[in-house]
């Protein structure tokens, strides 16, 4: 115990104590490899003992700053922060005010810049930066790397070597698993992955994207989109505004291209694409290949092993069975096909054309053309 006016410091064990209350002095105090100085209000406590060296600094007023483990290095620059290392090697920081920074594990980088920010890690060789105001970061897991690069953002990593990062404001990007990658660039997202081995990725505003199962790859470039993927190893693709895409099941390709598009793949192995805008695109089954390329088109395949096609625009063409190849080329077509084994081709504008049965071809090649097919093995 060395007391000197309002000064106290005590030393015991590799445990160190210091109280100050005299804003005007210097004061160094060696004992062994202890070495302690303070001057004008700033700290600095350097303590060696054995194997432990770390360097503590609090620059700045009422801070907390505490490092159980050795060869860390822990500072606080601002005001009213709280900084604290359990573990060892690692680099602990908080510049701003009112931060709170906590690191449990090895071999940790942990910053907050800012204010306001919530900075926790509980792993061990992971990289969690904050820039910006009043974010909460977090990384539960290993060999994790998560960011925050704007204001108002909730990152967290649930798992391990997961890559999370959100560059804008009032973004909510999240992991639960393991070998994930979340990025959100924009502002009032919500970004999640849970599962293993997924890329999930959104670039634009307003957005929220989920991806639910294991290896998926999930893409929103735009804005006011909703983008889900339930199921395994699916791409699920939007790129343009105010769009609906949905997979749910396994082995889907899903991609919506232009604006207010509902795309939606309810089932195993099919493949659904959209380009244009205001377009509705559905399968219900297994196996279904269903692509638009226009505008205003209802295109739904609802069965197995169908080939449902559309292009052109305001066309409505369904394909309700097994086997069926449905295709129309034009405008303002309607075209359907319910059974099984059907051909139904389209190439004009205005026509109306049905198959109702099985194993039927009907092909309309022209403009204002009614065709109708009611039966099982018809060419019409």
């Amino acid at each position: 115990m060395y007391r000197l006016g309002e000064i106290i410091v005590t030393y015991r064990l590799g445990e160190t104590t210091v109280t100050y209350r005299l804003k005007e002095s210097t004061i160094t105090y060696r004992l062994g490899e202890i070495t302690i100085t303070y001057k004008l209000g700033e700290i600095t406590i350097t303590y060696r003992l054995g194997e432990i060296k770390n360097n503590v600094q609090a620059k700045g007023d009422n801070n907390n700053v505490q490092v159980k483990g050795d060869n860390s290095n822990v500072q606080a620059k601002g005001v009213n922060n709280n900084v604290q290392a359990s573990g060892y090697n690692s680099y602990v920081q908080a510049r701003g005010d009112y931060c709170n920074v906590q690191a449990e594990g090895v071999n940790n980088n942990v910053q907050a810049k800012g204010v306001n920010n919530n900075v926790q890690v509980k792993g061990d060789n992971s990289n969690v930066q904050a820039r910006g105001n009043n974010n909460n970061l977090q990384a539960r897991g290993d060999n994790c790397n998560v960011q925050a690069r704007g204001d108002n953002s909730n990152v967290q990593a649930r798992g391990d070597n997961s890559n999370v990062q959100a560059s804008g404001d009032n973004i909510n990007v999240q992991t639960r698993g393991d070998k994930n990658n979340a990025q959100a660039s924009g502002d009032n997202s919500y970004v999640e992955a849970r599962g293993d081995n997924s890329n999930v990725q959104v670039k634009g505003d307003k957005c929220n994207v989920q991806a639910k199962g294991v290896n998926n790859n999930v893409q929103a470039r735009g804005d006011n989109s909703n983008i889900q993927a339930r199921g395994d190893t699916s791409k699920v693709q939007n790129r343009g505004d105010n769009s609906n895409v949905q997979s749910t099941g396994d082995n889907k390709s899903v991609e919506a291209r232009g604006d207010n598009n509902n795309v939606q793949a309810r089932g195993d192995n099919n493949n659904l694409q959209a380009r244009g805008d205001k377009n509705n695109v559905q399968a219900k089954g297994d196996n279904n290949n269903v692509q638009v390329k226009g505008d205003n088109s209802n295109v739904q395949a609802k069965g197995v092993n169908n080939n449902v096609q559309a292009r052109g625009y305001n066309s409505n063409v369904q394909a309700r069975g097994d086997y069926c190849n449905v295709q129309a080329e034009g405008v303002n077509n309607n075209v359907q096909a319910k059974g099984v084994n059907n051909n139904v081709q389209v190439k004009g504008d205005n026509s109306n054309v049905q198959a109702r049965g099985n194993n039927i071809n009907v092909q309309a090649r022209g403009d204002n053309s009614n065709l109708q097919a009611r039966g099982d093995n018809s060419n019409v």
